[in-house]
């Protein structure tokens, strides 16, 4: 009895061992309407924005087993120029986000947002915690309508009149 005893021993922790291991231990995926409703590609029809017309591809996908929620912004106006930015959003299933965003200028942003229901149409909220600027996000279905309202400074650091933007957005399909 005593030489089956290892072998024994073994072959019942390996058993007991993928037992107890079958469970994950990853965190579930954050569930959220608002990160749902985002997630895709969405192009906007062409806007004015610094006396150029704007067009924006901008991808929300969440990463990191769904507990992150990126995106990427890319903006090209008819002179050439090309804009890009990318934010790292942490959701939270009663809607509410947090995330920092950096662009190509070397910026780095954090943002909060917070969301609420008006009938089928989900609307987010975001204001920068750093700068002044609103975000007034409107998702209804495969429709999407961003105002925004910031300001900037010129090359001399003095502020500029506050700058507000409205962006019509259409999800890929």
């Amino acid at each position: 009895m005593r030489k089956y005893s290892l072998p024994l021993f073994i072959l019942l922790f390996q058993l007991i061992s993928n037992i107890s291991y079958s469970q994950s231990w990853l965190p579930e995926p954050v569930k959220s309407p608002v990160v749902d409703a985002l997630t895709g590609t969405w192009t906007s029809l062409p806007y004015e924005f610094m006396g150029h017309t704007n067009n924006d591809v901008v991808t929300y996908i969440t990463i990191l087993n769904g507990q992150y929620l990126e995106i990427d912004v890319k903006r090209t106006d008819n002179s050439g120029f090309t804009y890009e930015g990318k934010e790292i959003v942490a959701p939270s299933a009663d809607g509410t986000m947090k995330g920092t965003y950096y662009d190509i200028f070397g910026n780095e942003r954090s943002s909060s947002y917070s969301s609420s229901n008006d009938g089928s149409k989900i609307i987010l909220t975001s204001a920068s915690l750093v700068g002044t600027g609103t975000r007034k996000i409107i998702i209804d279905g495969d429709n999407m309508i961003q105002n925004v309202t910031f300001s900037i400074s010129d090359k001399s650091g003095n502020p500029m009149p506050e700058q507000k933007i409205t962006i019509t957005y259409r999800k890929n399909k």
